[in-house]
């Protein structure tokens, strides 16, 4: 059966260990902006926007709706680079992080690829195909300090723009990254977890004729798949 590509990642964090830090201006929520959007606001506390970034309500042009609260972060670009930095702050020196966060398109454009980066150094770069806001987790990375600088770049093709929200920094340990994929008529066919104790863990599902569910098969769990 041919598969469609990975649709979606859904990422939860454990509370052990190290506390989850959130950005303060992690959902973009202050100021409020109201159903309008603003181009490089300046009165956002520990963040700076350069370029075409900035951020947008519900309601506005930008056509987002915000995973969390009603405004989001936005890159897109004109052909120039555009980026958000913000300030991370009570980090743990020595402890491994990972940055969660959720993206989406702008209707009707091409989203913009986005590199993550902290005090420089890449965390990887992300794109969707999705109007509706998908939650991906970064590469891990170990600061030295109880500050830093996470930074989200977008890239420079023309016409391109994504949306950003719920940007947090979390424990390397205690993440539990699901991928769902999904066959050509829609239905679901595979789950794949990682991280944690279903680290490897997958599940498939197979259909009859009319779409019924016939068979669910679990491997790397010794758990008995509920029906």
């Amino acid at each position: 059966m041919a598969l469609l590509p990975l649709f979606m990642l859904g990422l939860f964090g454990a509370t052990s260990g190290a506390r989850a830090q959130t950005l303060a201006a992690g959902s973009f929520e202050v100021p409020d902006f109201g159903p309008n959007y603003e181009a490089n606001p300046t009165t956002m506390t520990d963040a700076v926007f350069t370029g075409n970034a900035g951020v947008a309500g519900n309601g506005s042009l930008y056509s987002f709706v915000a995973a969390d609260g009603d405004q989001v972060g936005y890159i897109q670009s004109t052909g120039a680079v555009s980026s958000i930095a913000l300030t991370a702050r009570n980090l743990v020196p020595g402890t491994s992080y990972r940055v969660r966060f959720s993206i989406a398109k702008r209707y009707s454009f091409v989203a913009n690829q986005l590199t993550l980066a902290f005090n420089g150094t890449s965390l990887g770069s992300f794109t969707t195909t999705s109007e509706s806001f998908m939650q991906f987790v970064s590469n891990a990375f170990t600061p030295t300090a109880s500050t830093g600088q996470l930074t989200v770049t977008g890239a420079t093709v023309p016409n391109t723009s994504t949306g950003i929200d719920m940007i947090s920094i979390v424990p390397a340990s205690g993440i539990e990254t699901i991928a769902y994929q999904y066959d050509a008529r829609g239905r679901l066919v595979g789950v794949v977890r990682t991280g944690t104790v279903n680290n490897n863990v997958s599940t498939d599902y197979t259909y009859d004729k009319a779409d019924n569910r016939t068979n669910v098969t679990v491997a790397g769990s010794t758990n008995t798949p509920p029906p």
